[in-house]
């Protein structure tokens, strides 16, 4: 897990492939393993987005210092793609979509366009309504 979701930049496809590596685990192993990984997941990715009392403090111009930006993008991602291949269902991403849109600024904005970009299509063909609201 650290070498997804702690470093600054990590390619698309080797979150791909690890969420994909997750899948195969998860289809051999059971629950009990994925809901481990996947709380650990979450854990990270509570405390790396910023609530309303860290919001003042964010300074927008050292975007590129921080590393929260990177490992809460790095973790929706990895939502992302295990929403792809049909571990996570679509009540999980609409929560995790509302949850992201309950504190908006800069970041969560670019969090939401995250998700767009990856499992929007997926999301809009399993549910049509659901990214409307």
């Amino acid at each position: 897990m650290k070498s997804c979701i702690d470093q600054r930049h990590v390619l698309q496809l080797i979150l791909a492939t690890n969420a994909c590596l997750l899948a195969a685990l998860y289809n051999l192993l059971g629950d009990d393993f994925l809901a481990d990984f996947i709380r650990k997941l979450i854990l990270v990715f509570r405390e790396n987005l910023p609530n309303d009392a860290q919001k003042e403090a964010i300074d927008p111009n050292t975007e590129g210092e921080r590393p929260q930006v990177y490992k809460t993008r790095n973790v929706i991602l990895m939502f992302c793609f295990l929403y792809d291949f049909e571990i996570l269902n679509e009540d999980f991403m609409q929560q995790l979509l509302v949850h992201i849109a309950d504190n908006l600024n800069e970041d969560t904005i670019s969090y939401i366009l995250t998700i767009i970009q990856n499992a929007g299509f997926k999301i809009r063909q399993n549910s049509p309504g659901s990214i409307k609201v």
